[in-house]
């Protein structure tokens, strides 16, 4: 496979024997009547829509039409397994609407396990009746710590979302964990044109972008007005591709939630992604050179995703394996978050924020219990600092609750912080930057999780988080409220407007950022202190 083929053609099939973006259609859609777009009858109601690698059906859902499960690229198994995407086989016959499966994962609270590396497919809500004129689109890309996740998680249903803005919704599945981004020599010298590994499933996602500027005029999009937005991993993907040459020109504004950024940083060195690649191919018995990629490629996903995980993604310690984007030297030529300080980055209208207490869900189950086992916590997750760290964040400033304080530390280092570095960057460079602080806590059934990691999203798709918090109504006007201004920032570059309180643009002199609550209010220099003391720790 040669990635260049992938890359030039998208995820939706090649340039020959295709429709074009404009919904013109070639000799396989011969004899179907076909209106404006692409458009023609379905049996369920909803208008096919052409691709151009064949029709999709759609299903009705509110007042959308879905259609989910399309092809995004052939299937990574076999030789495919750890190459770039390729397109999918071409198709005649128009395809039902229905849900893929998640990529391979193991069991979590938020995600459903899954073996299947048939996984390739990306889902799209378009508004209906089909709004008059082009439509902006907002394309989805799910977290999940690049180990879980899907895009058909009820949680991310976009039948809402485009319901109250009117643009078009489209959500991706990627790779993960292993077979996402492992890294070895074998697999550069595999990649005869970029010489790239470690980075499949950033790959995955270039190329849904790719297919959604080839494709999205037949759902009824505008493929010059689409917005990528991204939550926790989903995140971290916004702050790759924002700093990514090939992504450039594949979005006119962006939205980074609760982008994760351990140690500062956005993507593993290579020499240590290659180190977690050995642990990995050492776990499975995978020793001779010569015939290395072979063994790999013939192990079962079951026993790939069993290979013990490290508890940092920068320590290799033998045996161990962790799963990050690597500096790949393609898709991600540097770090991007020294990338994106460094200016080295497309400049579009950004969006960009966190949640109050995003350090919550992670350590709720196993919080510190006392100064030896905080001390110990933070010196193995940022070796060297950890006394430092618990001395900025002690524990009487958090009420006695080591929870709390070792929660604080976890949101301002991995979350607060390096979006304060983006937001820097890219207002700097005067390109419109707008920033949020989201502090409702949400009713749950756990107590002192606060606003927690990944909450926002309740309120930005409207659906239940499974089995486990729904919106009250009390809540409703705040969900109405974020749709509006997310909806109109994929419009129009700029969250305001619909009489919602105005957003100011984040600047260098003052720092001000939108606080999102039941009631809007704006602060300035959100955790100053303390994102300088995470500046000055050099990480």
């Amino acid at each position: 496979m040669v990635v260049a083929v992938a890359l030039s053609t998208g995820c939706g099939g090649t340039s020959t024997s295709s429709s074009d973006a404009g919904g013109k259609t070639d000799a396989r859609d011969a004899g179907r009547p076909v209106s404006e777009g692409g458009f023609d009858a379905s049996p369920t109601g909803c208008a096919l829509a052409t691709t151009k690698s064949g029709p999709v059906e759609g299903n009705p859902s509110g007042a959308t039409c879905a259609y989910e499960g399309i092809p995004c690229a052939a299937p990574p198994v076999s030789d495919l397994r750890w190459k770039a995407p390729v397109a999918p086989t071409l198709w005649t016959e128009p395809r039902p609407s229905a849900f893929s499966s998640g990529c391979p994962q193991l069991a979590s609270p938020f995600g459903v396990a899954s073996t299947n590396e048939d996984c390739l497919y990306l889902n799209v809500w378009a508004p209906q009746p089909r709004p008059a004129g082009k439509t902006p689109v907002m394309v989805f890309v799910h977290g999940g710590g690049f180990l879980e996740g899907l895009a058909s998680y009820s949680f991310y249903d976009g039948t809402k979302l485009a319901t109250a803005t009117g643009n078009l919704v489209v959500t991706l599945n990627y790779r993960l964990g292993p077979f996402g981004y492992l890294s070895n020599p074998a697999l550069r010298a595999e990649d005869t044109v970029h010489g790239s590994a470690g980075a499949y499933g950033i790959l995955d996602q270039l190329a849904a972008f790719q297919w959604v500027r080839d494709n999205i005029a037949s759902f009824g999009g505008d493929p010059a007005n689409v917005t990528i937005f991204g939550e926790s991993a989903g995140g971290t993907s916004m702050f790759i591709h924002l700093a990514s040459p090939p992504s450039k020109g594949l979005f006119a504004k962006m939205m980074i939630e609760s982008g994760w950024s351990p140690y500062q940083l956005a993507a593993l060195p290579q020499a240590t992604a290659d180190a977690f690649g050995a642990n990995f191919a050492t776990a499975l018995g995978c020793t001779d050179a010569a015939t290395l990629m072979t063994c790999l490629r013939g192990k079962d996903v079951a026993d790939a995703l069993a290979v013990p995980t490290a508890t940092s993604p920068l320590t290799p310690t033998p045996g161990t394996v962790a799963w990050f984007p690597a500096v790949d030297g393609y898709v991600i030529p540097m770090d991007p978050m020294q990338a994106i300080v460094a200016g080295k980055f497309t400049k579009v209208p950004t969006l960009l924020g966190n949640n109050k207490n995003e350090g919550t869900l992670f350590t709720y189950s196993a919080p510190p219990t006392d100064d030896a086992s905080y001390t110990a916590l933070e010196e193995a997750t940022y070796p060297g600092h950890g006394a430092a760290i618990v001395a900025e964040y002690p524990v009487a400033s958090y009420g006695g609750s080591y929870l709390q304080a070792a929660s604080a530390v976890l949101t301002d280092g991995e979350f607060v912080c390096p979006a304060r570095r983006v937001a820097r960057a890219i207002a700097s460079s005067g390109t419109p930057t707008y920033r949020y602080d989201f502090v409702h806590a949400i009713s749950f059934p756990i107590p002192d999780l606060g606003a927690f990691h990944a909450s926002e999203l309740l309120f930005v798709f409207g659906n239940p988080l499974p089995s486990l918090a729904m919106l009250q109504t009390n809540e409703l006007p705040l969900s109405k409220t974020m749709m509006g201004y997310w909806g109109s920032m994929a419009k129009n570059g700029d969250p305001n407007g619909g009489g919602r309180f105005a957003w100011p643009k984040y600047d260098m002199t003052t720092e001000t950022d939108l606080v999102l609550d039941l009631t809007q209010s704006t602060e300035t220099q959100l955790e100053k202190a303390q994102c300088d003391f995470w500046d000055g720790l050099g990480l």
